[in-house]
């Protein structure tokens, strides 16, 4: 008999070869496994990570001061611990650093930790499961904006709509005004401050007229930047997809 095929299947290649993302921390928080898709997502190697405390493989970005990444983890961690209880998470901006070490990778995560208990019921490992949703958060937020522009962009025409039909009621009557005959203009002359504040107000309109008329097109302007960051966004996504596919497990 075949002496691999009886002594059961391999669980540690099981494991690193699931499609999930999971890692697995011992009680004090230290990396003990970890998966090949885990890895992949977090662009690290598990000779690199493995034995290292969580926090000090994934700190939190410098370089965002609203950053909450580890106390909300490690909060979680620590109630699996107290309850001995699965503890999910909300979505959380965790982002993660670049190999070379020169900064961060912006990522969301939904993440799931659950206990695993040895003799007597005692937690020993924490297996950490995550799903990166980056893509979905960032797409949205994207939406949102989109939405956003698109409301102001309506109140700005609404606004030019109101600005043009008020200069038209003003030219109205400034042109009943201009085509009356002289003896006409003669009896209205009692009227001459009526329709230099006419005029006033004409120049004023006229003013806010190119004003609103340039924050539309500034709507405009943002609404196609927008449009344009996120199928650059999409090709650079697809670009770099391809080159890690290409380059498989080769790291690892």
């Amino acid at each position: 008999m075949d002496e691999k095929a009886g002594s059961g299947p391999d669980f540690r290649t099981l494991f690193e070869s699931s499609p999930g993302l999971y890692l697995v921390l011992s009680t004090d928080l230290k990396i003990v496994a970890v998966s090949n898709a885990y890895l992949e997502a977090t662009m690290t190697k598990r000779e690199e990570i493995t034995g290292r405390h969580l926090f000090e493989v994934f700190p939190d970005n410098p370089d965002d001061p609203n950053a909450t990444g580890v106390a909300n983890l490690r909060a979680s961690l620590n109630r699996v611990l107290k309850d001995k209880k699965p503890d999910r998470m909300d979505i959380q901006k965790y982002d993660i650093p670049w190999p070379s070490g020169e900064g961060f990778e912006e990522r969301y995560w939904s993440p799931l930790n659950v206990p695993v208990f040895g003799q007597r019921g005692v937690v020993d490992y924490i297996i950490h499961q995550v799903k990166d949703v980056t893509d979905f958060v960032l797409m949205r937020e994207k939406e949102k904006e989109h939405a956003r522009l698109n409301m102001e962009l309506k109140k700005s025409a609404q606004a030019l709509e109101d600005y043009e039909a008020r200069i038209n009621a003003l030219l109205e009557v400034l042109l009943k005004y201009s085509v009356l005959d002289f003896s006409e203009k003669m009896q209205v002359s009692d009227r001459g401050d009526e329709i230099d504040a006419i005029a006033v107000g004409l120049n004023t309109l006229g003013e806010e007229l190119q004003m609103a008329q340039a924050k539309e097109k500034e709507h405009i302007r943002k609404l196609e930047a927008g449009q344009y960051h996120a199928l650059r966004k999409r090709r650079e996504d697809q670009d770099h997809f391809t080159g890690r596919s290409q380059l498989g497990y080769r790291d690892r």
